[in-house]
């Protein structure tokens, strides 16, 4: 049975090795470049990184958070049991079946609440999604065609697209993520948070150190004469401190995790 106490997950898993395994990350580069960026086309590319990265994301997540401290060969097998080869389920219904089997299994003490807003919101970004993969986009929109029906309409439509804010995709993902962690009581790995500060304008700085013979992170950031500190027994203990203390002096709070 899982405690209270939260779980952080690490960059180099145990037994795992390949910059393949963390494409979580890339995507979430990728993503939010894009969120930086105007224009209909960016949209479309922003809204198929976000999913990209949350199909990537829950993943990661259990092997790298909710299974951080088990040996490789169990590891493994605990993912296959999670995640079945043969298992065909879209991105959606695999988000909240993997919790609530976690959850079932005691793996993780609680779970998010699915009934909120942003559960809902990450439903419009998958519908979305779909809609710009499997062609839904492409259909003719009465609003241009007035001679055809107004049933279906493109998903999404051209003026939802126009409508839509940079970083909208983003943020869906970074708040549904932020849940994940709130829900389950587990910490947001550190190259998430280091990600966050950044955005924010930090200079980040992270090493490893021996204290009384034992390893501790430490993790210094900068913004103009502004200087922060955390300190930790994992990496994403530490970068939680300082982001606590880059929230406090402005920093958008991204749904931190299971600490207040």
């Amino acid at each position: 049975m899982c405690d209270e106490k939260s779980t952080g997950g690490s960059l180099s898993p145990k037994g795992y090795s390949g910059l393949s395994l963390y494409l979580a990350m890339y995507w979430l580069d990728d993503l939010h470049d894009e969120s930086q960026t105007s224009g209909m086309h960016a949209r479309r590319r922003e809204i198929l990184f976000a999913v990209c990265f949350a199909e990537s994301y829950i993943f990661e997540w259990v092997r790298d958070v909710v299974f951080a401290n088990r040996e490789p060969h169990d590891r493994h097998t605990a993912l296959m049991q999670v995640f079945p080869e043969d298992a065909k389920r879209g991105v959606f219904d695999k988000w909240k079946q993997v919790v609530k089997q976690l959850k079932c299994e005691s793996s993780v003490p609680s779970s998010p609440d699915f009934g909120q807003k942003y559960w809902e919101n990450f439903h419009d970004l998958v519908n979305f999604r779909d809609g710009i993969i499997h062609a839904a986009h492409c259909r003719p929109s009465a609003s241009a065609w007035p001679q055809i029906p107004d049933d279906p309409q493109p998903v999404p439509t051209y003026e939802e697209l126009l409508a839509m804010k940079a970083g909208w995709a983003k943020e869906i993902v970074i708040e549904l993520v932020g849940q994940l962690h709130a829900g389950t009581k587990t910490l947001r790995p550190y190259w998430l948070q280091e990600r966050h500060l950044r955005w924010d304008g930090w200079d980040v700085f992270a090493n490893e150190h021996v204290e009384v013979s034992a390893m501790l992170w430490s993790v210094t950031a900068t913004k103009g004469e502004q200087t922060i500190e955390g300190h930790g027994a994992t990496e994403p203990e530490a970068f939680e401190q300082v982001c606590k203390q880059a929230e406090s002096l402005g920093m958008p709070r991204r749904c931190r995790g299971c600490t207040t």
